[in-house]
């Protein structure tokens, strides 16, 4: 499909077709690949002969939610504030807004979005029907998300304006600001990313699609209302208020499908603590300003982290045990135990 992708792309540039030519290839790739993977599943279980192969319904009902869900995904997960900037506004400040949103979502994003896949498939090889199990597995996912997102939120919060403008230049700093508060924004959605795996998990599709809907509306409507008035602070307004509604009624959902799931909010503390040292990076910072220091100094609160995660217990029995199953040398595995589990045996 990949391939097939790519040289349409190839002919609908030669062809000189335009954006639309462009997605027009996309479009057509991927619907072949979905009409050749549907006639290759079988209509009748090979185990049973004569039964009917309901799985074939089963993920008709399960996929085109799906659909819908991904096309409102760019509506709510993606820069649409940027269409109403550039109505409203001067390009200019559709360009810098798009240029911090790209970037904190990329930075606080690309961790839970990698592990998105292989967690979905793990919570499904596991779900039999247990729901005591999945609430375990669920658990144990929100505090992976949790050690890995939050550290990375805070120190956008603390340096991702500086980061900016390192990387887009001065003509850009009006962004800087933006960026750092899209950084705590952006650890919203990914730990909010448990709950609506609950949903794909319990072939729930339908109710994720309806919260969809509800929160597509009402990011567009916050976006009418507060954009014209407040320019890219209120498009920041909207994205937060919008992932926090997003959250919420995810939230509503994941307790009446699994009703023992509790958010692990001591780990989170735990977690909060370990971060403390990234703080001393706000005093200074402000003596440092955007000398090239400060990426030393930012490997150093790196390394200060680490040891405050190692007191503030973030990683006990359990995580231990996990650490302790990476496929690395009995050497490295021990050091790193020792780094971080002073519990470990």
């Amino acid at each position: 499909m990949k391939a097939t992708s790519v040289a349409l792309v190839a002919v609908a540039l030669a062809r000189e077709l335009g954006i639309l030519g462009v997605l027009g290839a996309f479009s057509v790739a991927h619907f072949a690949g979905t009409a050749y993977l549907w006639s290759w599943l079988p209509r009748r279980s090979p185990a049973e002969g004569a039964t009917p192969f309901a799985d074939r319904r089963r993920l008709a009902r399960f996929a085109l939610p799906v659909l819908f869900s991904t096309l409102l995904g760019q509506v709510v997960l993606r820069q649409s504030e940027t269409l109403f900037l550039g109505y409203y506004f001067p390009p200019e400040v559709a360009g810098y807004y798009g240029a911090a949103y790209g970037l904190a979502q990329r930075a606080i994003e690309f961790v839970p979005l990698a592990l998105w896949p292989l967690a979905l498939a793990s919570l499904a090889a596991v779900w039999i029907g247990d729901t005591a199990r999945l609430e375990r597995q669920l658990e144990r996912y929100w505090k992976l998300l949790i050690t890995l997102a939050l550290p990375l939120a805070v120190f956008g919060l603390v340096c991702f304006d500086r980061i900016f403008v390192w990387i887009f230049g001065d003509a850009m700093a009006d962004g800087a600001p933006i960026c750092r508060w899209l950084a705590l924004v952006f650890l919203v959605s990914s730990l909010a990313q448990p709950l609506s795996m609950s949903c794909y998990v319990l072939e729930r599709t339908g109710t994720l699609l309806r919260v969809l809907i509800a929160s597509a509306t009402c990011n567009i409507a916050l976006d009418l209302l507060l954009i014209p008035r407040l320019g890219a602070i209120g498009a920041l307004l909207a994205v937060a208020a919008t992932f926090v509604f997003h959250a919420s009624c995810l939230a509503c959902v994941a307790r009446r499908l699994v009703p023992g799931l509790r958010f692990p909010f001591g780990h989170f503390a735990r977690v909060a603590a370990a971060c403390s040292p990234l703080i001393i990076a706000i005093p200074l910072r402000s003596a440092l300003g955007y000398s090239w220091v400060m990426l030393p100094a930012a490997g150093l609160l790196g390394v200060a982290t680490l040891i405050a995660f190692r007191r503030a217990r973030v990683f006990g029995a359990e995580e231990a045990t996990w650490l302790g199953r990476l496929p690395l040398s009995t050497k490295w595995r021990s050091r790193l135990l020792a780094l971080l589990c002073p519990d470990a045996p």
